[in-house]
């Protein structure tokens, strides 16, 4: 991030605040193993946002929340050291800090689309800017109750304040880097059930504040799905648990090209919108071969729109799609890794044809 972009900050997080408010930060010490003795030494009031067996299980990678007091000197380092490595969210609010530490305690566990209970790294810069956008109004508004504005930064070379107004819609002013200078954008985000018909559309059956924030699994993949080149580094890095001495055969830029072709065919050629799904499509492309979707069993059966994705995958694995998979494992040509587009230009050794 740059000195100029981290000035811009700074200016932002120490400018006067009105009468009663204050500037917490949520930190995340498991990226930084100094960040909460640092902490401690810099701010005169903190908590561990874990307590009982999480607390003793995480030790000090646990999260904490801390308010800042009016010299800076935490919030300097912050932002001199911290910016685009993930370690903090600012957060600005009347509330006292016992009343927020109580307040941010309530979302240390979510229920996912499972009904699992699951811990919520809403302390995590990409978590929270990424989610924020997905969540409905009344979970928006649950969140960030008593929140004046929450300030996180967005990758190496952005940083977004958020706000919630009234009538539900999120604020965002973003401050980005653009060669020498600094773009500043203001934007309002509308409820997530108002997404454009011809984006890909997250579900919100299930989602709920009571009596715990309930999360969809739609909710929990959005950030991925509406992100390509996240969500090909989380598949890539995913693969390579099993499939690490081929992927280091190809280059990096190649590879993440590969993937996200892999990821178009399963989302705009199949309509799978999971990350789950996504990625053991992908999977199936290096493990069975890259056209395993065209044989014509298992391509009825991805092409069909009166059953869920979990569905499809459950039926490709029935016992009598056994022929289909071997007949799969001959459609093995390199350029069903490529656009069509691209494809078609090339001989399946991968020249150019004249």
């Amino acid at each position: 991030m740059s000195e100029a972009l981290k000035k811009q900050i700074q200016n932002e997080l120490m400018q006067p605040r009105a009468a009663g408010s204050n500037l917490f930060v949520l930190i995340d010490p498991s990226r930084n193993p100094g960040l909460l003795t640092i902490a401690q030494g810099m701010t005169d009031e903190g908590a561990c946002l874990f307590i009982g067996d999480a607390r003793q299980e995480f030790e000090d990678d646990a999260p904490w929340l801390v308010r800042c007091d009016e010299g800076g000197e935490f919030v300097r380092y912050l932002v001199s050291e911290g910016l685009g490595r993930r370690w903090s969210v600012f957060v600005e609010s009347d509330l006292e800090f016992a009343q927020i530490f109580t307040h941010f305690r309530k979302f240390v566990k979510v229920v996912d689309g499972d009904g699992d209970h699951i811990f919520w790294r809403f302390y995590d810069p990409m978590i929270i800017s990424g989610q924020l956008p997905f969540l409905t109004v009344e979970q928006r508004q649950h969140f960030l109750n008593g929140i004046e504005r929450l300030g996180t930064e967005m990758g190496e070379h952005a940083f977004a304040w958020f706000r919630d107004n009234a009538d539900g819609r999120l604020s965002t002013h973003v401050l980005e880097e653009n060669n020498e200078s600094i773009d500043v954008s203001d934007n309002e985000i509308s409820d997530v059930k108002d997404i454009p018909s011809d984006l890909v559309q997250i579900s919100v059956d299930g989602a709920r504040i009571r009596p715990m924030m309930h999360l969809t699994q739609s909710q929990i993949d959005a950030p991925l799905l509406y992100n390509r080149p996240a969500l090909v580094a989380h598949v890539v890095e995913n693969l390579d648990e099993e499939f690490h001495p081929a992927l280091a055969q190809v280059d990096r830029q190649v590879l993440d090209q590969m993937i996200s072709h892999g990821i178009s065919l399963a989302m705009f050629s199949y309509a799978i919108h999971d990350v789950e799904h996504i990625e053991l499509f992908i999977d199936f492309m290096f493990r069975i071969a890259p056209g395993w979707h065209k044989e014509p069993t298992l391509n009825q059966i991805l092409r069909r729109t009166d059953i869920t994705t979990d569905e499809k995958f459950n039926r490709m694995a029935e016992d009598r799609m056994a022929g289909a998979w071997d007949d799969a494992e001959t459609l093995d040509d390199p350029r069903e890794w490529l656009p069509q587009e691209i494809a078609r230009q090339l001989n399946a050794e991968g020249e150019l044809l004249q």
